[in-house]
């Protein structure tokens, strides 16, 4: 199953690298979760995190929280996050490196 970290990616605190190098400074834009099922008792649920879509300073998420056998869902949604220059707070590209890291979560 592909992640970020089998991407290169980690994080340490609120900051993310990528590859080691200084990562995205991202912002989010918007959030969206539906809950279908309530998640009763104690256990592990998964959570299934994929790439729907990557802009030039964007990207699109989609999540779905599973039953730890995969059957159940018990929610699902999509997180939409933008890319900012630390100094300007105004949108930027993400870097090639960000890029493909990414593509490990791509749809």
């Amino acid at each position: 199953m592909a992640s970020w970290p089998s991407a290169g990616c980690a994080a340490d605190g609120a900051r993310m690298t990528v590859r080691g190098q200084g990562g995205p400074h991202v912002s989010l834009r918007e959030f969206q979760i539906t809950y279908h099922v309530p998640i009763q008792g104690v256990g592990e649920p998964l959570v299934h995190f994929w790439l729907e879509h990557l802009g030039d300073s964007s990207g699109v998420y989609g999540f779905r929280v599973l039953s730890s056998d995969g059957q159940t869902v018990h929610a699902e949604g999509r997180r939409v996050n933008v890319n900012l220059d630390p100094a300007t707070l105004r949108p930027t590209p993400f870097s090639d490196e960000t890029r493909d890291a990414a593509q490990v979560l791509a749809a």
